[in-house]
């Protein structure tokens, strides 16, 4: 069984999508107690990492909860969701690293080599 779907969820998500979402993280003084001010300025920049992310699971649940009719849905359904979701995570890895693989040959300058007649060519 797939999950029901809202008619018309894309258009209310357009509308929804670009709305500010904050993601607020506290540290209590027991969290820093002890640490250097150097590891503190560390730890601030993975804490917003990981508000950064929040936000982006925030974004994730606002859709699904526009675009599906409820979220009581059995184990097995979830579990067909997550492995589409899963395959399309590592697609989606699969094609950012070929992007970024390609940019990098696009923004390396060329290396002049001998071809096998002797002539010079460009090598990327």
């Amino acid at each position: 069984m797939k999950p029901e779907v809202n008619p018309g969820w894309e258009e209310r998500y357009e509308q929804l999508r670009n709305a500010p979402i904050s993601a607020v993280v506290f540290l209590s003084p027991e969290h820093v107690r002890g640490l250097t001010p150097e590891e503190v300025v560390r730890l601030q920049s993975k804490v917003r990492l990981v508000a950064d992310f929040a936000v982006c699971l925030v974004r994730g649940m606002l859709k699904g909860t526009v675009k599906y009719v409820t979220d009581q849905y059995d184990v097995a359904t979830w579990r067909r969701e997550a492995d589409d979701d899963y395959v399309d995570s590592i697609n989606y890895r699969l094609l950012l690293q070929d992007a970024q693989g390609r940019s990098v040959v696009a923004a390396s300058p060329p290396t002049l080599v001998p071809d096998s007649n002797g002539e010079v060519v460009e090598r990327w």
